[in-house]
């Protein structure tokens, strides 16, 4: 039986996925909405969290399926 330190690299990767998947998501929303008036900025808010939801939904996927591997 091994000490593998895997999974505490995969934790890693995944709050810096995190980070960097919020910050995409907010220049893709951005991109997407091009807010001009108050209600533009609403829906960029709101686009900007359906984005990166969807985006750290899949990022924690991928994180969950690696772990599995490493088992």
């Amino acid at each position: 039986m091994t000490n593998s330190n895997s999974e505490g690299t995969l934790i890693a990767l995944l709050f810096i996925g995190r980070i960097a998947a919020w910050i995409i998501s907010g220049k893709m929303a951005w991109n997407w909405t091009n807010p001009e008036s108050f209600w533009g900025a609403v829906g960029f808010l709101m686009a900007w969290a359906f984005i990166g939801k969807f985006v750290d939904f899949v990022a924690a996927a991928v994180c969950a399926v690696s772990a599995e591997g490493v088992k």
